[in-house]
């Protein structure tokens, strides 16, 4: 008999562990998970030119004078970029915008070739300087030009172009291409029955050097 009371706690104890644990497990089990809706992005693009009106030039041109010796014709080379310079200045072109960039001296080499020999001789020396010309007036670049080539200027030149005005001028045509890709956004709300809710980005896509601004912005629509 008491074996078997023995046993009937035992079998109730082992009850009571089991349905413990499964109350357990039930409380800890995680609920459904909540998910979020999703979000409706508009993403529009807006343009504006950006082109600066040209209103700069700069002329690069070489001067060269030969000499029996280096002083010689360095004398003769300083002596026809002067004449050049008063040139220019007689022309309205400031004494500050004309500027020497590189300076050279190479020898002479003459050569004697006969079925013989083949021999060179250096026979003085030739002196060049580059000179950079700034103009603030487009219009005289042929009149530079013109002056530069009686007045002892190689025959080559580069002429580089500039626009004072392009960061001014690309500034305002980002506003501008904001303005429109805003615009736009709302537009697209608008043809969606939506309406935009908070900005999430705004990119520049394009630089200075594109001549346009180009812009792009994102909104989270509901």
């Amino acid at each position: 008999m008491k074996r078997f009371a023995a046993l009937l706690m035992a079998l109730v104890c082992l009850c009571s562990f089991a349905h413990a644990q499964e109350v357990s497990v039930a409380a800890s089990a995680p609920g459904p998970v909540e998910t979020a809706e999703p979000q409706t992005l508009i993403t529009t693009v807006g343009t504006a030119d950006a082109t600066a009106d040209i209103d700069i030039a700069t002329l690069v041109f070489s001067v060269e004078a030969a000499g029996e010796t280096v002083a010689e014709a360095n004398q003769l080379v300083t002596s026809n970029i002067k004449t050049i310079t008063d040139l220019l200045t007689a022309q309205g072109v400031e004494e500050g915008d004309i500027w020497h960039r590189k300076y050279n001296v190479a020898p002479n080499v003459v050569y004697h070739n006969t079925k013989m020999t083949s021999d060179k001789v250096i026979d003085g020396y030739i002196v060049e300087i580059v000179l950079c010309v700034r103009l603030t007036d487009i219009s005289l670049v042929g009149v530079v030009i013109d002056a530069a080539m009686q007045s002892g200027a190689g025959s080559t030149h580069e002429l580089e172009f500039e626009r004072s005005s392009a960061q001014e001028v690309y500034d305002e045509a980002l506003k501008h291409a904001v303005e429109m890709a805003m615009d736009k956004a709302q537009h697209v709300a608008d043809g969606c029955g939506m309406t935009l809710d908070s900005l999430i980005s705004v990119k520049e896509l394009s630089s200075i050097d594109d001549g346009e601004a180009i812009v792009e912005v994102t909104y989270c629509a509901k």
